[in-house]
C-alpha cells in the first residue's frame, strides 16, 4: 500500500470511528487524551500557519495518523462511564487500579 493510500486509510478511519460517531462521550473521550491533544494542538497550529488551507489532519505525518487512528479504535465503542471516570480521576489526582 502506497502512503497516499495508507494516509487516505487512516484518515476515513479517525474520521468514521471519531468524527462520524453519535456518541459525544466518545468523542470527548477520544479528544481529552494526552497524545491526541497533543497531536491536535500541533496539527490545528500548523493548518492555522498555511492560512487554513485543506483540513487539520492533512497536516499529520504518517506516524501522526497511525496513533491517531490507534486511538480511534480504542474510544470508537466507549460507554459514557469511561470518560466520567477518566474526568474524575483527573479531578482527584487518583490513578485507576489495574485490573
Amino acid at each position: 500500500m502506497g502512503e497516499d493510500s495508507r494516509r487516505r486509510t487512516l484518515v476515513r478511519t479517525i474520521i468514521s470511528n471519531i468524527e462520524e460517531n453519535k456518541n459525544s462521550w466518545v468523542k470527548a473521550l477520544f479528544y481529552s487524551d494526552d497524545d491526541v491533544s497533543r497531536i491536535v494542538e500541533r496539527l490545528v497550529r500548523a493548518w492555522s500557519n498555511n492560512n487554513m488551507r485543506g483540513e487539520p489532519l492533512e497536516y499529520a505525518t504518517i506516524e501522526e495518523l497511525e496513533i491517531l487512528a490507534k486511538k480511534s479504535e480504542e474510544y470508537r465503542d466507549s460507554p459514557q462511564e469511561a470518560f466520567l471516570r477518566k474526568m474524575l480521576r483527573e479531578s482527584t489526582g487518583v490513578e485507576e487500579e489495574s485490573s
